[in-house]
C-alpha cells in the first residue's frame, strides 16, 4: 500500500547512474523511520530512472536480455532503497551518522541495526566509532564497505555480489530479493512472503 511516486530523471542521461530512490522519513522515538511505517496519504518514497541507461533498458522476461539493464531488476533494488535500506553514515571529519532537526541530531531506523564484527553497535546516538576496514553487519548480511569508503560509498548496500542488493547492478542479468535482501528487510521490521 506505498504510494510511490516515479519519475525519469533526465539529469541522469549520458551518466552510469541506473536510478535512484529517496524516502520521507518521519521521527518516531527518537528514530528516523521510513515513511512507509508511518500510516499517511503523503508519498512514502520517489524513485526516479534514467530514461537512456547505457545499453538501454530491458523490459519483458529474461530470455533474450542481451546486455540490457533489466527495469524490473532495477526497479526491485530501488524500491528495497525506499522501503528503508539506506544508510546516513558518512565521513566527515570523523564518522558521523543521522539527521539533524531543532538542532539535534537522531540516526535512522537501518544505521541502528548496523553491527560490526564483534557483534557490537556502530552507533551511539548519532555517533560512530572508527569503522575504518571493519566488517560491518545488518544480522548475518556483510554490508558493502571498501576500504575506499571516504571517497565515496555508502553503508546501504550488501556485500554479496550477484544478488539484488549489491552496490553495483549488472546489465544481462534479472535478479529477485534473495535470502540477503530478506534478511535485511526483517531487521527493519518488514516481513516478505
Amino acid at each position: 500500500s506505498a504510494n510511490i511516486e516515479v519519475t525519469y530523471d533526465n539529469s541522469l542521461i549520458g551518466t552510469s547512474v541506473l536510478a535512484w530512490a529517496s524516502q520521507n522519513l518521519n521521527l518516531k522515538n527518537r528514530i528516523w523511520l521510513p515513511a512507509l511505517f508511518v500510516k499517511s496519504d503523503k508519498v512514502h518514497f520517489r524513485l526516479g530512472f534514467n530514461p537512456e541507461p547505457p545499453n538501454g533498458w530491458h523490459v519483458g522476461d529474461c530470455a533474450n536480455i542481451k546486455w540490457k539493464y533489466d527495469l524490473r531488476t532495477v526497479i526491485r533494488h530501488e524500491i528495497l532503497h525506499g522501503i528503508g535500506l539506506g544508510s546516513s553514515v558518512q565521513y566527515s571529519n570523523g564518522w558521523v551518522a543521522g539527521i539533524y532537526t531543532g538542532g539535534f541530531c537522531f540516526p535512522r531506523l537501518y544505521d541502528t541495526h548496523i553491527r560490526d564484527e564483534n557483534n557490537q553497535p556502530i552507533l551511539n546516538g548519532c555517533s560512530v566509532g572508527d569503522i575504518t576496514n571493519k566488517k560491518l553487519y545488518i544480522g548475518e548480511v556483510q554490508l558493502y564497505h571498501p576500504s575506499d569508503f571516504i571517497r565515496g560509498s555508502s553503508l546501504s548496500h550488501h556485500n554479496h555480489p550477484g544478488y539484488l542488493f549489491y552496490y553495483k547492478s549488472r546489465p544481462n542479468t534479472c535478479m529477485y530479493i534473495s535470502k540477503y535482501e530478506a534478511s535485511m528487510l526483517s531487521y527493519l521490521g518488514v516481513k516478505c512472503l
